[in-house]
């Protein structure tokens, strides 16, 4: 999650997408939902998103933008190509409505998620300290990794010839083949989540 923006005109143009986006899924920012009306930026004000009660019940809608000639493609497409191949064993929050909508130049996207109640297993992606998670946790991610490795895609979040080069450079210390297993973007701890033990498991 990043900062709101700094510049005004990104600011006002995204939360009126928002409030565009709300309006077509039916989903509207509410006291209700835990973290009530507080916004998620990404990365420069690219997507804007929030707590919001829908037609599903509780939820997250996510607002992306993009110039209209660059609207396309996996990083646009992505979260409506993982719901339809991602094994449902793999928990993760469904995505249930999806719009599209462009004004003049400016292209966006709207996303209705269910709501996660559980926290993060950290606050940022960069672990500084040991997060204490139960040994179940463990198992049902083990489990959701080796449901995930069967999907198969055309996407590519690490190329093999990467890992190619990479994998004996940084891994010949072990002194034997590393094998490989298909290459899907790793799981980021601020982007997990699950029960929190409250001492060694």
């Amino acid at each position: 999650m990043f900062s709101e923006p700094d510049d005004p005109v990104v600011v006002d143009r995204m939360r009126a997408a928002r409030a565009v986006a709300g309006a077509a899924l039916g989903a509207v920012p509410s006291s209700q939902v835990p973290g009530g009306t507080r916004e998620a930026w990404g990365w420069r004000g690219r997507t804007l998103g929030g707590p919001a009660i829908g037609p599903y019940g509780p939820g997250w809608l996510r607002v992306v933008h993009s110039p209209v000639e660059k609207a396309g493609g996996k990083l646009w497409t992505g979260p409506e190509d993982a719901e339809r191949l991602v094994p449902l064993r793999v928990p993760r929050p469904r995505l249930h409505l999806v719009r599209q909508w462009a004004e003049g130049e400016d292209a966006y996207r709207a996303e209705l998620y269910d709501f996660v109640t559980g926290g993060a297993v950290s606050p940022s992606p960069v672990l500084t300290e040991v997060p204490r998670l139960t040994a179940t946790w463990w198992s049902g991610l083990r489990t959701a990794l080796v449901c995930l490795s069967t999907v198969r895609t055309e996407r590519t979040a690490v190329s093999q010839a990467y890992l190619d080069r990479a994998m004996p450079k940084y891994l010949a210390f072990l002194g034997v083949p590393v094998p490989t297993a298909p290459p899907h973007g790793p799981p980021r701890t601020a982007t997990c989540t699950g029960p929190i033990s409250q001492g060694p498991d």
